[in-house]
């Protein structure tokens, strides 16, 4: 979910209307005799909302990439596509909210990110969605085994940012004026 939103934030221009999980079906909502849980998905989403009529801001990535060749009929190939994507927005009440998604299957890699003359203010939060698989979900035992989780502040040289991006994960940063 988090890669597609952060491709449709991104061509917001072109895109009005998208929605990724078809909730309204019920799909992510799920009731198992009296347990009542949702999808991963559902807690991105409402994330992704708190950067609805923000502006964004541009993110640049330098790093590894993969080819994606002989694609489905429907899928052209595409060359490097990079494994980490990332969105930025400056919200309405001046906060930025950045979103990074990692496509890493075991590798923990660690970005800088640059904050010039403070620009995006002063860093205040960094939580991590993440599992310990690819396939690994919320079920009726276990309501919350795939959730946003706290994690300290990163650590700041200067104007640079240095973030850990585990494997498989959605990292979410949060900065206030």
């Amino acid at each position: 979910a988090g890669l597609f939103l952060n491709m449709a934030i991104r061509l917001k221009e072109w895109i009005r209307v998208a929605n990724a999980t078809a909730i309204f079906h019920g799909g992510c909502l799920r009731k198992a005799g009296p347990f009542l849980y949702y999808d991963p998905q559902v807690e991105v989403i409402q994330r992704y909302t708190r950067m609805a009529g923000g502006e964004l801001l541009p993110v640049t990535y330098q790093g590894a990439g993969y080819d994606v060749g002989d694609g489905a009929r429907t899928a052209p190939s595409v060359p490097d596509v990079p494994f980490v994507d990332a969105v930025a927005v400056r919200t309405s009440t001046g906060a930025v909210e950045m979103a990074i998604v990692s496509r890493y299957e075991v590798e923990t890699v660690t970005l800088a990110l640059e904050n010039r003359g403070g620009a995006l203010g002063t860093l205040a939060s960094c939580e991590v969605m993440t599992a310990d698989g690819p396939t690994r979900t919320n079920t009726p035992l276990a309501p919350h085994q795939v959730t946003f989780i706290d994690q300290p502040l990163p650590p700041q040289e200067g104007s640079r940012l240095h973030v850990a991006i585990a494997p498989r994960s959605i990292t979410w940063l949060r900065w206030e004026k």
